[in-house]
């Protein structure tokens, strides 16, 4: 009677044991899931930030044209500026007024083009270097998701030890025959078996804040930068 009693608390423990263990399987598993789709999500935004990066390279090289544009056209005012001012010296004085407004409007261009440039310039580095470093912080989340997955196998492995360990003792302490000290050490290693999963579901908790901030962060930052270009 005691030996039942004695199997049932124990089947009763081990079977509480395996059922937290799964429960933390599955949420773990789950939590995964959704880092992965994470990942996906803030691929196709690098995707399409590289898109608009190319389409700011192409902004910057019509700009530059522009400009190269725009001086050589200046520089023609002013050499016609300069031609008509010689011969005209004595001319009327609203032609060389006009030619005086001529060169000051192609001024005022080549003004208004440099700053788009700049402009441009200054975009498309920001934008390269936020790439680069969400690039980057998305090479490291990938990298934790990777660690989980590694701990998710180990977790499996182990439940999967527990499980026959668990079998292993329920049948033995079935035989009355069973020694003190083998109970003990069959004991032993199911406490022990059970304090490396527990270890292995800390290991997970640890980092689990700390990826779905990160995944906040990297996706906060890629839908600020992308609503700019669409």
């Amino acid at each position: 009677m005691y030996l039942k009693d004695g199997n049932s608390s124990k089947g009763s423990e081990g079977d509480g044991q395996i059922t937290a263990i799964l429960d933390q399987k599955n949420y773990v598993e789950e939590l995964n899931r959704h880092l992965n789709a994470t990942v996906n999500n803030l691929q196709a935004k690098v995707d399409a930030l590289e898109k608009s990066n190319t389409k700011l390279t192409e902004e910057l090289a019509v700009a530059n044209n522009r400009i190269i544009t725009l001086q050589e056209e200046m520089e023609r005012v002013k050499e016609e500026s300069s031609y008509l001012l010689e011969s005209n010296r004595k001319g009327p004085k609203q032609d060389r007024t006009a030619e005086g407004q001529a060169l000051s409007e192609a001024r005022k261009h080549l003004k208004e083009e440099t700053q788009l440039r700049l402009d441009v310039e200054k975009e498309l580095e920001l934008q390269i270097s936020m790439r680069q470093e969400m690039e980057l912080a998305m090479k490291m989340l990938e990298k934790d998701v990777c660690e989980k997955q590694d701990a998710l196998v180990s977790l499996r492995q182990q439940l999967d030890d527990l499980r026959a360990l668990k079998h292993e003792l329920a049948f033995k302490l079935q035989s009355s025959d069973l020694g003190v000290k083998q109970k003990s050490e069959l004991n032993s290693r199911l406490e022990e078996k059970t304090n490396q999963m527990a270890a292995t579901i800390k290991q997970l908790e640890q980092s689990e804040k700390d990826l779905v901030k990160q995944a906040k962060t990297l996706n906060s930052a890629a839908n600020k930068l992308i609503p700019k270009h669409h």
